[in-house]
């Protein structure tokens, strides 16, 4: 079990603006709540290759967050979006420390948008206050699931809860009228990209119909990612380490060919399933401006054509 260091960070709570638009998650800004090693451990995390204070048995929790993000805000316009997306805001650690529920306060309080990337049914506890913050803006939460294989699952994530806790979770944050989709985030070559194991994870998605399907392929980072991912996919079949491996040929992406094909395949069970392949732009279009609304539609629609 990792140990909770508090402290207070020298930086800003949040992370510089982005520069582009970000269609997949529309977040203008990153925040992240729980520093150092996330206890959910995800062998394919690539936490260790941005984090140059990472220690595998350290949790950094600021619990100054929730106040200095109050006075951040008073600079940031009220339609830009954050997002809990750094890191896991629903870890084990949250359950002593309650930040993400503090800083969502603090985000309903200001009426400000956020999308919550987790992979934890955790967030079904804050449902009243995401129903407050849905009044006066919006609340996305975006379900992180990489296979709905049980084995596979916990060799990949570690502590994470199972695949289907998280499917139970997308029904119950719809059931309460919270906007919530499926991030299909990594799909690993030549482990969960085959058809079989894509069309068993739509099937999964039936009794629960996900608002939206994001999707993306596994990055390899260089250094100390790129190590653990080897050895990783080594322990799984040495066969699947040499194939990645020369997929990637040293690049932190697969090459573009294998993206388009890997796209055109999700876009077709996307249309088989009736789900939509991006987030919906009615789910945002009466918080943010109009001319961003019109840009994520006019990128989504070429997305999918």
């Amino acid at each position: 079990m990792p140990r909770y260091i508090k402290q207070k960070l020298e930086r800003p709570v949040l992370f510089p603006k982005r520069d582009e638009l970000n269609e997949m998650f529309l977040s203008d800004y990153n925040l992240s709540l729980y520093a150092g090693r996330c206890e959910f451990a995800c062998q394919y995390c690539d936490g260790i290759a941005f984090d140059d204070g990472f220690v595998e048995s350290e949790v950094i929790v600021d619990t100054d967050i929730p106040r200095r993000l109050a006075l951040e805000l008073a600079d940031i316009p009220s339609n830009e979006v954050l997002c809990l997306g750094r890191g896991e805001a629903y870890q084990p650690a949250e359950k002593k420390y309650r930040l993400t529920r503090q800083v969502l306060n603090v985000l309903r309080d200001h009426r400000r948008p956020v999308v919550i990337i987790t992979k934890s049914p955790a967030v079904c506890e804050d449902i009243p206050v995401l129903t407050e913050i849905n009044r006066s803006s919006f609340v996305i939460v975006a379900m992180t699931l990489v296979t709905l294989d049980p084995w596979l699952s916990k060799h990949l994530e570690g502590q994470t809860p199972s695949p289907q806790q998280r499917l139970d979770a997308i029904a119950a944050l719809k059931k309460a009228g919270i906007a919530c989709g499926v991030a299909l985030i990594p799909i690993f070559p030549f482990l969960t990209d085959d058809d079989a194991s894509l069309i068993q994870m739509f099937d999964g998605f039936k009794t629960v119909s996900p608002d939206f399907v994001l999707w993306e392929p596994l990055w390899i980072h260089e250094g100390r990612h790129q190590q653990r991912l080897q050895a990783l996919l080594a322990s799984m079949d040495e066969n699947l380490m040499e194939d990645v491996v020369q997929l990637y040929n040293g690049n932190p992406q697969p090459p573009l060919w294998y993206r388009q094909q890997l796209n055109r395949t999700l876009l077709a069970l996307c249309e088989d399933y009736h789900l939509p392949p991006r987030i919906p732009s009615q789910i945002y279009e009466n918080t943010l401006l109009p001319e961003i609304v019109a840009e994520l539609r006019r990128r989504n629609q070429q997305f999918v054509y």
